[in-house]
């Protein structure tokens, strides 16, 4: 009996001895695997560092991105009110050039209007004097037909009196 209980607890102890080697194996398996899963986490560990130093920096740069569209912003909002404000008295100084410009444009064309009424008038004083003078013309005329007819007479008489003038010379 105590052979087979000794050869039992033998073969208990060896198993226990694989068990532990096995154990042994595993453990430095996982050992290792720990190891390897610390690298890994070292390095992810150092690569959030990294990415915490870069998102820190990115995060200076939008600061500065932003201090710089504001001031860039204030700019534009200055010159958009100078702009404004150039704009509004150019716009007041066109506004009164116009209304000048549409007093001197009723003056002028008042101006003329009497001006065509005075020409209107001085076509009909001209169209006045034109009949005057056609019928001066014509007056004129038939006083040179007249006279050209007095001449002939005249003429006429001239030469009779001459004639006269010879015979009364002969006569005597």
């Amino acid at each position: 009996d105590l052979e087979a209980e000794t050869s039992t607890r033998i073969a208990t102890l060896e198993e226990d001895l694989q068990t532990k080697a096995a154990a042994e194996q595993t453990s430095g398996e996982l050992g290792a695997r720990l190891d390897e899963l610390k690298a890994q986490l070292d390095q992810k560990d150092e690569q959030l560092g990294e990415n915490e130093l870069q998102v820190a920096g990115l995060e200076g740069e939008l600061e500065e991105a932003r201090a710089a569209t504001a001031k860039v912003q204030a700019e534009l909002e200055e010159k958009i009110a100078a702009l404004e404000t150039a704009l509004g008295e150019t716009t007041g100084n066109l506004e009164g050039q116009i209304e000048a410009l549409r007093s001197e444009i009723a003056l002028k064309d008042n101006e003329l209007k009497e001006a065509a009424k005075d020409t209107e008038a001085a076509a009909e004083q001209l169209a006045a004097l034109k009949a005057e003078v056609a019928e001066r013309d014509g007056r004129l005329a038939a006083q040179v037909e007249a006279a050209g007819a007095g001449e002939e007479q005249v003429a006429t008489l001239r030469d009779e009196l001459a004639k006269k003038e010879e015979a009364l010379a002969e006569a005597e």
